[in-house]
């Protein structure tokens, strides 16, 4: 398996800026399925880029499909353990399924490992509008 990642990671899918300027492209536009589509097109090829992971759960967190959502900030907290706002995506989708407990689990990471006021107040504004501060 990691071989054949290896060999994925050293090769370039054809025309590969323009499919990333697609992307963005898209995105911007709304059309996240296409965008969805051509991410899935060079993802593999380049496995540990955290921008086309970080594009892809925008694409199917707009696409309302969370449980693909949530697979994909489980592979970007892998790549970015300590990025808060990754949690804090998470727990949005688990919302949107009413998985309250799992969201509340993310949002006490995303709150153990930031010292942002922002983050901080938002992550108390998404536990008080879902009733989670008692919750535990």
């Amino acid at each position: 398996m990691i071989k054949t990642l290896s060999l994925f990671q050293n090769k370039q899918p054809p025309f590969l800026n323009e499919k990333l300027d697609l992307i963005k492209a898209n995105i911007s536009s709304f059309n996240f399925l296409k965008a969805k589509e051509l991410i899935l097109e060079i993802i593999f090829y380049m496995p540990f880029e955290k921008d086309l992971w970080n594009k892809l759960s925008i694409c199917l967190t707009n696409l309302k499909e969370y449980k693909k959502a949530i697979s994909v900030y489980n592979t970007l907290i892998f790549l970015e353990p300590n990025n808060a706002n990754i949690y804090i995506d998470a727990a949005k989708c688990f919302l949107s399924l009413n998985e309250y407990k799992k969201a509340l689990i993310s949002l006490n990471k995303a709150e153990k490992i930031t010292k942002d006021k922002k983050i901080l107040d938002l992550i108390f504004i998404l536990k008080k509008q879902n009733n989670l501060i008692n919750y535990e």
